[in-house]
């Protein structure tokens, strides 16, 4: 339908629940141009929350924008507020609103404006009055709601994949309210009046154990105990060639009641209405608390400043954990998470983004598991990435969860993680410095003081720091790395016969290969970040591994043969990937002096092989 001169004087109204409609000022109708369609459905179906432009973006052009994306979005919402004369900033709450807010668009709409808001909050209602004890308040407050879908979301337009998976959500949601609906009509004794119902909706949805548990015990209560042991073998059927999967244990007993011809088998417990399904327990995936944890207090109280901001933004906290392999980063986001869990009652979740032997976990993979912990049954995960992050913001926008993203590389890791809530967070430890407008806060941790490195050595070794010079000599050497500085307290557990200067021995490859104590090592931590690094600038790796001293860039381009300005870029690089430090800050190039941090460069030299002669080399190559 185009759109269609209104008249002013009548409040804007928006129907998501079938065909989408649209009511201003008397005159009913929607953009006629697909675009304009699919940006005004995803700002309904998020209305009075912020539809970011990724997320408008995506829904637009399927995760593939051109490069005048942000113009033609711009364009679209210009238009949406002229035909509909929507104000863009918010004003008297009886009015729509199209506002802009930071990074995104909100569409502000008065309450009773949405027929997905009148529904959520007849449900509510009957939430409320079951809890009370009036079951048929509840019952008529279910049946108002459910009056007001006439059919599939969005029946009649085309939509993008950001809308699709909120579809998704309220679609489990009108589930649910049947459910809870079938269950008070049966306890009320209208078993007889919901048969014919039941019937139709088990025909459309066959594996659905809810609505074939409901369909059979009102059979069996209306005295048709042959039918309802059918409807058993239908769904065990059904399961079994669709999922591979036997009846639920709720449904056998229920199944083994009706075969025994009990009068009153038990119903099926009633389920709760609500936004999320009902979870046995929080998700709570946090690992252990790193105990011991020194010289960081500033850098935490910086971190938990960004993470309880009150400033208004919408969006969640990121916080961006960096420094230099060994420097403690993992352990610094675990601690930080354990100090603030109790703000995040809705779930704290760990997710390891790089493994060991350097795989990558996918944010498709990830979205998976972070939607399976929040209970999203596993049939109604979405096939593509975009849908998948997409719907695990629509199950977190009333949600206070953590999230902890170890060994982060780029925000393409992150940006289909984060959730919705501005009362969630995410904390990110990060292999590689990064700068984007979702993080909130950037925390550097530096090697620990000279007395806090004393004292990780002082806590494990006890009675062993008699002899004060070479414990001293140990933590110079360590160079206030944390994971060095546990890998000495750790062999000198394992071996209380040796003298501390031992571990000195063979310039401390010991310490730095971590050999016989079974964790991590610095040496495999800058090995996998040396992996991660582009073919020449592991080139500049090796240069600087084996310089006398730190190396200027002129340096540098003549021992690769190219310019300035690429050896600048493969230098930065390093620094990006917190290998390399810049010894001082310069406005010229020629003034810049680079040296990798140290204790990194006995290692460097057993990863970097030998620099190849100069040659012409391109930054990436």
């Amino acid at each position: 339908m185009a759109l269609m001169p209104v008249e002013e004087g009548l409040p804007m109204r928006l129907n998501i629940l079938g065909p989408f409609e649209v009511s201003r000022d008397g005159t009913t109708g929607i953009p006629s141009a697909p675009k304009l369609r699919r940006v005004l459905a995803l700002l309904a179906v998020q209305a009075n929350t912020v539809v970011r432009n990724q997320q408008l973006m995506d829904e637009l052009w399927d995760g593939e924008p051109p490069r005048s994306a942000s113009t033609s979005l711009q364009t679209y919402i210009y238009r949406l507020r002229r035909h509909y004369r929507l104000s863009e900033f918010a004003g008297d709450e009886s009015e729509a609103a199209l506002c802009t807010s930071g990074n995104g668009y909100r569409l502000l709409l008065p309450p009773g404006a949405l027929d997905a808001n009148r529904f959520t909050t007849l449900v509510e209602r009957g939430r409320s009055e079951l809890k009370a004890d009036k079951p048929e308040a509840a019952l008529k407050s279910l049946r108002t709601a459910l009056r007001l879908w006439r059919g599939p979301l969005f029946s009649d337009i085309e939509i993008g994949p950001v809308t699709h998976a909120a579809t998704v959500w309220l679609e489990e949601m009108r589930k649910s309210v049947l459910e809870q609906r079938f269950d008070l009509e049966i306890e009320l004794g209208r078993h007889g009046e919901v048969i014919e119902e039941l019937t139709g909706l088990v025909a459309e949805e066959p594996t659905h154990e809810g609505f074939q548990a409901k369909l059979m015990l009102a059979l069996h209560r209306s005295g048709r105990r042959p039918e309802a042991l059918r409807v058993y073998q239908h769904v065990r059927q059904s399961l079994g060639d669709e999922l591979g999967l036997e009846p639920s244990a709720e449904l056998q007993r229920l199944h083994h009641a009706v075969l025994n011809a009990a009068e009153e088998p038990e119903p099926v417990p009633r389920r709760t209405v609500a936004r999320l399904p009902v979870r046995e327990r929080v998700p709570d995936q946090l690992s252990l608390d790193v105990p011991g944890l020194r010289d960081r207090e500033p850098q935490l109280a910086v971190a938990q400043r960004a993470l309880s901001r009150q400033d208004g933004d919408q969006a969640p906290a990121v916080v961006a954990v960096v420094g230099s392999p060994g420097n403690g980063k993992s352990a610094f986001a675990v601690h930080l998470a354990h100090r603030v869990r109790e703000a995040y009652p809705d779930g704290r979740f760990h997710v390891q983004l790089h493994g060991a032997d350097g795989t990558v976990a996918s944010p498709h993979d990830v979205l998976a598991r972070l939607l399976g912990d929040l209970g999203v049954p596993s049939q109604r995960i979405p096939e593509s990435t975009v849908e998948r992050s997409a719907l695990f913001r629509e199950w977190t926008a009333d949600l206070q969860v953590l999230l902890v993203l170890d060994d982060v590389v780029a925000m393409d890791q992150v940006r289909a993680l984060l959730p919705s809530s501005p009362g969630s967070a995410v904390v990110m430890a990060c292999r590689r410095r990064l700068a984007d407008p979702f993080v909130t806060a950037t925390v550097t941790l530096p090697p620990l003081t000279e007395a806090g490195a004393l004292g990780v050595l002082e806590d494990s070794l006890g009675a062993r720091t008699g002899d004060r010079l070479a414990v001293h000599e140990l933590a110079a050497y360590c160079h206030g790395v944390p994971l060095l500085l546990r890998t000495a307290a750790s062999l000198m557990e394992l071996r209380p016969h040796w003298p501390v200067e031992w571990l000195l021995r063979d310039s401390g490859r010991r310490l730095l290969h971590g050999r016989s104590v079974g964790q991590a090592s610095l040496h495999n931590s800058v090995w996998r970040s040396h992996e991660l690094l582009s073919g020449a600038a592991r080139r500049v790796f090796g240069v600087l591994a084996t310089a006398e001293g730190p190396a200027s860039i002129p340096d540098v381009a003549g021992r690769l043969g190219t310019s300035e300005e690429i050896a600048e870029t493969l230098l930065e690089e390093l620094v990006e990937f917190q290998l390399a430090e810049p010894e001082c800050f310069a406005t010229d190039f020629a003034d810049l002096r680079y040296r990798l941090h140290p204790p990194l460069s006995e290692v460097a030299k057993s990863i970097a092989g030998p620099v190849e002669p100069p040659r012409l080399v391109a930054a990436g190559g």
